[in-house]
């Protein structure tokens, strides 16, 4: 394979990684807010302004 078609296959297979990580951490960062918001009420409420806004 041409130098080319290799260097986009690294980039392309390192693009994933990062995505797949920075979804990790937006999956965790909600989860812990989440747990910070304290009881289900603050939590919806939250959830209505994100989904209206």
């Amino acid at each position: 394979m041409p130098a080319e078609v290799l260097l986009f296959v690294a980039n392309f297979k390192r693009l994933e990684t990062v995505k797949y990580n920075l979804r990790a951490e937006l999956k965790q960062s909600t989860q812990h807010f989440a747990r910070n918001a304290g009881g289900n009420n603050l939590r919806k409420n939250y959830c209505c302004v994100r989904h209206d806004a």
